[in-house]
């Protein structure tokens, strides 16, 4: 492939990654087909990741392009920055810890060249330690994801909008595309890659590369990366907590439905996903027994909308969260046996 015809950006973001920078645009310099620019947006880092950029452009004054913040964005915005300063068709989303492999943006790109109906690929990763020992061979047989080849946006909508299996750091999107992403929310439940996976889907099909392609490097200071253990709440805080949470995914589903240029079935779809959310976060909120049981009673007769989100695990969805709300240590003692009867 002649990279005298690559028409691809890269999008990069750096916060104090003096660490492992080098590596990382090292490994897209050294990609077999080369893009045209580098876009790397820096946040104000107060570490050497500044004076590192600067060397690179200094090598690479026609490929690299340094933007430093006045202000600290954070990672949502400071992806947008970079991403929408690129001057490319095509866009390769880049974080500053991994590593790609030699043939990622070939491999990505020659999708895109085949299959004009398809507005983003992303691929498979294999997860490594800061030292790039393999800790995971694939994080899509380990979360036992089956996803590969054209995803129909409709077919896949429906399965994204529930889980995101899209990693940012994989994604190579049509700029035209990209454009109807933005500007991305600002919002943890819904990242970037999340929200224009969700927004190419309205657009055009996309495509699942089953194939390992960058080296996602988990360290103590990832921006996104295995959770983090968090002080546990007991008793009663625990369902207000769960209650906040689902009142914070309404709003963006909301903010979804209003936002992206949903087709008619995917409007259909998201609006029964939201009214079953909405329902459920009566059982968080409501008090007394009685009224819980009236309320899990109403979710039976409503048993299609959760069959939609959660197909055949409806009935465990049900019972957990009814069980969950009367006694949150109630479910605990039970929980291994809903493990046994219904494979939790």
């Amino acid at each position: 492939m002649n990279a005298k015809n690559s028409t691809i950006s890269i999008a990069m973001t750096t916060y104090n990654g003096d660490k492992f920078v080098s590596e990382q645009i090292d490994s897209i310099l050294n990609q077999t087909l080369k893009p045209k620019e580098i876009v790397i947006s820096d946040d104000c880092s107060n570490d050497n990741t500044s004076c590192i950029l600067i060397e690179y452009q200094k090598k690479y004054p026609e490929m690299i392009k340094i933007i430093f913040n006045k202000e600290h964005l954070g990672g949502i915005k400071n992806a947008e920055k970079a991403a929408v300063n690129t001057c490319g068709d095509i866009i390769a989303f880049s974080d500053q810890d991994d590593v790609w492999l030699p043939q990622k943006l070939e491999k990505q790109f020659e999708v895109l060249l085949n299959y004009p109906n398809i507005g983003m690929v992303f691929s498979d990763l294999k997860v490594v330690n800061e030292h790039l020992n393999v800790i995971y061979d694939s994080m899509w047989e380990t979360s036992h994801w089956k996803i590969k080849g054209i995803l129909k946006k409709e077919y896949f909508f429906k399965k994204e909008i529930i889980h995101n299996y899209v990693s940012g750091c994989t994604i190579m999107i049509r700029k035209g595309v990209l454009n109807k992403s933005l500007p991305f929310l600002n919002n943890k439940l819904y990242p970037p890659d999340y929200w224009m996976t969700l927004s190419a889907l309205t657009e055009m099909d996309v495509f699942a590369i089953n194939e390992q392609l960058i080296l996602y490097r988990q360290h103590e200071n990832n921006w996104v990366g295995a959770p983090k253990v968090k002080k546990r709440s007991t008793g009663n805080s625990i369902v207000l907590e769960q209650a906040q949470v689902f009142n914070e995914v309404i709003t963006s589903y909301e903010i979804l439905i209003n936002k992206l240029n949903l087709t008619k079935n995917q409007k259909i779809y998201t609006l029964n996903i939201l009214k079953l959310l909405k329902k459920r976060m009566t059982l968080y909120t409501s008090r007394g027994i009685l009224n819980k049981l009236r309320i899990f009673l109403s979710l039976l007769l409503n048993m299609n909308i959760y069959f939609t989100k959660y197909g055949k695990s409806t009935l465990k969805e049900l019972s957990k969260d009814f069980i969950f709300t009367i006694s949150p240590k109630t479910y605990e003692k039970v929980k291994s046996i809903f493990k046994k009867i219904m494979r939790i």
